[in-house]
């Protein structure tokens, strides 16, 4: 389980790093730097959360981090793909879940 959990978690972060990256500077930011994130979404696809909310979470993060609006076409392509994980998430359930309610697949 902790191998599908560390696979997913790759893919999830590379595709936020190359193509959310509300910071900007692809390639000159460490490789884990939205790793946080990839961890929620994950969190939120094992809780069957839809591609919809997954945009409005990428548009709200986004915009807290950088203080501008985020590209709503940029935010909805991004959670169509990270919604392509769903099956790749439901596959490594239960995951054991710390206080943070994020998911610990540690356990």
């Amino acid at each position: 389980m902790r191998n599908q959990f560390k696979s997913v978690l790759t893919e999830v972060n590379d595709l936020l790093y190359n193509e959310w990256a509300p910071i900007g500077f692809v390639g000159a930011l460490p490789r884990d730097e939205y790793e946080s994130y990839a961890i929620r979404i994950i969190s939120m696809l094992a809780a069957g959360t839809n591609e919809a909310e997954i945009a409005n979470y990428l548009a709200t993060t986004g915009s807290s981090i950088t203080g501008n609006p985020s590209s709503p076409q940029s935010v909805i392509s991004v959670a169509h793909k990270l919604a392509l994980f769903s099956e790749s998430v439901q596959a490594i359930k239960p995951l054991t879940h710390h206080s943070s309610g994020t998911p610990n697949p540690y356990r």
